[in-house]
């Protein structure tokens, strides 16, 4: 993916608010084998299969990588044939 490309998707994502791109969170993860290795061998493809809970909450301090960490799961766990769905704990009510 073009480093143009990069830059548009993630000024649409600042303005927006928008998705990024599958090819702009793989561009722009550091890191990423160890951390998402771990959560598609052990979580998706190990403890879920297994019976485990599905619904997991992330909290954490504004600019933490909540959105950025979620989006890459997704896209981890749509591959592994997962339906995904998100909700906003601050707008959605939990009970």
């Amino acid at each position: 993916m073009p480093e143009n490309d990069v830059l548009a998707d993630l000024r649409s994502h600042l303005e927006s608010d928008s998705p990024l791109r599958p090819e702009t969170l793989e561009r722009i993860t550091v890191g990423r084998d160890k951390i998402f290795g771990f959560i598609e061998e052990t979580y998706l493809r190990g403890f879920i299969k297994q019976g485990g809970a599905k619904v997991k909450f992330l909290v954490g301090a504004s600019g933490a990588g909540k959105s950025h960490a979620l989006q890459e799961v997704a896209r981890i766990a749509m591959a592994n044939g997962y339906v995904v769905s998100r909700g906003d704990g601050r707008q959605d009510r939990l009970d």
